[in-house]
């Protein structure tokens, strides 16, 4: 009895040891499981923490270059494809190749420089495709894998897979991928891993290209502005010229009708006192009366002349005509035609002429009489009684120069650029009995726009007076 009990006892025990081996087997399994379970959700936790975090800096990024270096390297480091080749195409530059950007897995060199040729038949396809597709009879259409240049290149090394990346502008980018290591085949999450990648590549390279194109806009906005604000400025300087010029007008006019008026108003006087026969007029006071008549007549014609000629040659309407003459001549006749003008204020007027008495220059003689004529009927006109005038003539190379100097009022620093220009008399363009502004714009016109010569005008050394200058060349 009791040898029964303990061979059913050593029985049971067996049968214990054996439940307690397989519950041991059980919780290892179990473990293992729970390890394996354990390190495949860390992986994808991993996985889907690489891929936001890729995601965020592609978003950030806006450099073209950058997004595709960023995209090409993250898949060579989380993929096990061999090779890796990133193909960009931009239609503007051009519509026939596909140019290799970068290279993993197969020779840097040999497609460092190569072009994938591709027609617009393939980029279609691609392009209908909306994420990574599989190269092979399943997803594109068997003729153009066998007939198509582009597929059947790719295929030669070796490419399974294209994730397209397609920007609005027709600029399209390629990723190609090889044979995977171990298993040549992509998973479901790995799939969307590179949907998504892929969409954000796309979104951030689309933003790099509105970015740029916006910037572009500020720069040509700035140019814009830049060219509004210049022409702006244009016109207000237009503007402030045709105010000046319609102040001048005003100002023309009424030293026209100062300057008119004038000798009319003794015209006027003289003739009716000869007309009248209440006032007894000896025959001699007849002559006097007369003679004053026709020296306002002769002023009141030299004033329209001068105002036609300045009209004539602002036109251009007048022809210069060229002649050799000796200016010491001419500027003799024209000291004897102001003869009584310098005797009136009892002026010294010196002129240094020896030296140079058959000097000859080519020059319109009507022309250079005038201008001659006026800057020294200035110098007699603006320079108190008594003065000191002298006039001497130089040679310089192949130059003649006039200069006129004289001890008279001179001429205010702020009239120093104003002084050339027509209906300007200096200091007060209304101060009237001094002409009617003309003289100089008139010698101006003619020295430098007739006989490619110069004027100007230098204080003199003692303060008193100016000293002008007229070169022109004496040959033409």
């Amino acid at each position: 009895m009791i040898e029964k009990e303990k061979s059913e006892l050593l029985e049971e025990n067996k049968k214990l040891k054996i439940l307690l081996y397989k519950l041991k087997i059980d919780l290892e399994k179990y473990r293992k499981n729970y390890e394996e379970e354990l390190i495949s959700n860390q992986k994808k936790e991993f996985d889907l923490l690489n891929v936001f975090d890729i995601s965020n800096e592609l978003a950030l990024e806006r450099n073209p270059a950058n997004i595709e270096k960023v995209l090409f390297y993250f898949i060579i480091g989380h993929f096990n494809f061999k090779p890796i080749l990133l193909l960009k195409y931009d239609k503007e530059e051009n519509s026939e190749t596909m140019t290799v950007g970068s290279v993993f897995g197969i020779s840097q060199k040999k497609y460092a420089n190569y072009g994938f040729s591709i027609n617009q038949e393939e980029l279609n396809l691609i392009s209908e495709k909306k994420e990574i597709f599989k190269v092979d009879e399943a997803n594109v259409p068997f003729d153009l894998l066998e007939k198509v240049e582009f597929f059947s290149e790719i295929r030669k090394i070796g490419i399974n897979y294209i994730l397209p990346i397609i920007n609005q502008k027709n600029k399209k980018m390629l990723m190609l991928f090889g044979e995977r290591q171990g298993n040549n085949i992509l998973t479901a999450s790995e799939m969307t891993i590179l949907k998504v990648l892929k969409n954000a590549a796309a979104i951030s390279l689309e933003n790099a290209r509105l970015i740029t194109e916006l910037d572009q806009k500020n720069i040509e906005l700035s140019k814009n502005l830049g060219l509004v604000s210049e022409l702006y400025e244009k016109i207000q300087k237009a503007y402030d010229e045709l105010k000046e010029i319609d102040k001048l007008k005003t100002d023309f006019l009424n030293l026209i009708s100062h300057e008119l008026r004038t000798p009319l108003t003794s015209i006027k006087a003289y003739t009716d006192t000869l007309l009248t026969d209440q006032i007894e007029i000896t025959v001699d006071e007849q002559k006097e009366f007369i003679k004053v008549i026709s020296a306002e007549s002769q002023r009141m014609e030299d004033l329209i002349n001068k105002i036609l000629m300045y009209v004539e040659l602002e036109s251009k309407r007048y022809k210069f005509n060229y002649i050799q003459l000796k200016p010491v001549l001419l500027i003799n006749d024209i000291l004897e035609e102001l003869k009584s003008k310098i005797s009136e204020k009892m002026h010294t007027l010196e002129f240094n002429q020896e030296h140079f008495k058959d000097l000859v220059i080519t020059a319109d003689y009507q022309m250079i009489k005038t201008t001659f004529y006026n800057v020294i009927e200035n110098a007699i006109k603006f320079t108190e009684s008594n003065g000191k005038i002298n006039i001497t003539v130089q040679e310089e190379n192949s130059d003649f120069i006039l200069c006129v100097k004289d001890n008279g009022i001179g001429i205010e620093f702020e009239d120093k650029e104003k002084i050339f220009k027509k209906f300007t008399i200096g200091e007060d363009i209304n101060y009237h009995g001094q002409g009617l502004g003309i003289s100089l714009a008139t010698a101006k016109f003619i020295v430098e726009e007739g006989h490619n010569g110069k004027i100007w005008y230098e204080k003199n050394k003692d303060q008193t007076g100016v000293t002008f200058f007229i070169k022109i060349p004496k040959k033409r």
